[in-house]
């Protein structure tokens, strides 16, 4: 999904959804950002990855990337359906350009279902808008 933030702020949160056909045991994705202004600092699992633990390494393989794994060490899987399973919170740089928007990019995708099998998907980028606070100006 999409985003937004001011620079220089914390805790952002950008949705990630998956639409899945089948049972998907596992999940590997690196989420670029076009002009590496945000950092990722945590991962929120949601109802749908109960069971699932997140790896994840930001500025990995490529500096403005950050590289995610899901998966369940008992054997659990994301069931058919659609909707929302993790949220990632993102630190905004001091040096975004406010009013700019950078986009979210998914990349490398790797995805397994309930018997470890590959499977085939698809990506679809998000967006984050970058603003600025209104300030007072000092008289």
């Amino acid at each position: 999904k999409n985003g937004a933030g001011e620079t220089d702020s914390v805790g952002r949160v950008v949705e990630v959804n998956l639409i899945n056909a089948v049972d998907v045991a596992g999940i590997q994705v690196d989420i670029c950002n076009t002009g590496d202004y945000l950092s990722l600092q945590s991962v929120e699992l949601t109802g749908r990855t109960d069971n699932f633990t997140c790896d994840f390494q930001d500025d990995y393989p490529q500096v403005d990337c950050a590289s995610l794994v899901l998966y369940s060490k008992a054997g659990s899987v994301i069931q058919q359906g659609y909707g929302s399973i993790c949220i990632l919170h993102y630190d905004v740089s001091s040096d975004a350009r406010a009013g700019s928007c950078e986009e979210l990019i998914p990349d490398n995708l790797l995805i397994t279902d309930g018997e470890d099998s590959p499977l085939n998907g698809s990506e679809d980028p998000g967006e984050f808008l970058l603003w600025n606070p209104w300030r007072p100006m000092a008289l």
